[in-house]
């Protein structure tokens, strides 16, 4: 799921799905459906297109709804280049890097979907460094070989951390970014 944007509530559009409100300091957390949109009021329905209707004043409101895909890749696209950048370049000197480094069993901010994992990344508050060739590659439980190392900063402390990684998966980022690419020309 795409991350979030807040708009006014008078600015969504009938059969928009809304999941959170916020009005006046308040959160309001539901599924609604819109159903008709006025100057004054939204009328939204509850759970369902065809649920309870409520009333919403548009004063002081914003709905929180996700970004399009569009906006998704171009809020992140600056960092998508740069982890691309990074993973196409030569790696790092594994013996250097790790003893700087510890192994971090998170790695949720792995991805290779480059914008994904910028995405990720910035939840994270972490920034790609780069790679290293394991001298052991790794065997995941699918069978895969992990046979490189990617390596992270944490933003708030400055601590390296790396993460298995398959070198596959880069040529596979690569693939995705340039037909992603492509596909907007």
């Amino acid at each position: 799921m795409y991350p979030t944007k807040l708009i006014p509530l008078n600015q969504v559009k009938v059969g928009d799905k809304i999941e959170t409100i916020r009005q006046n300091g308040s959160y309001h957390s539901a599924q609604w459906f819109v159903k008709e949109v006025t100057g004054a009021f939204v009328t939204l329905a509850l759970w369902t297109p065809d649920g309870k209707q409520e009333a919403f004043s548009t004063e002081n409101a914003y709905a929180e709804i996700p970004l399009t895909e569009a906006e998704y890749h171009q809020r992140y696209q600056a960092e998508a280049e740069r982890i691309i950048s990074i993973l196409s370049g030569p790696p790092f000197d594994g013996n250097k890097i790790l003893p700087d480094a510890y192994k971090e069993m998170d790695n949720s901010w792995c991805d290779i979907d480059p914008w994904d994992m910028a995405h990720r990344l910035k939840e994270k508050r972490y920034e790609l460094i780069g790679y290293f060739k394991l001298d052991t590659p790794k065997r995941s439980w699918l069978g895969l070989e992990l046979d490189l190392g990617i390596v992270a900063k944490d933003l708030d402390t400055g601590d390296l951390c790396w993460c298995h990684y398959c070198s596959g998966w880069i040529e596979d980022m690569i693939s995705c970014y340039q037909r992603k690419m492509n596909k907007g020309k």
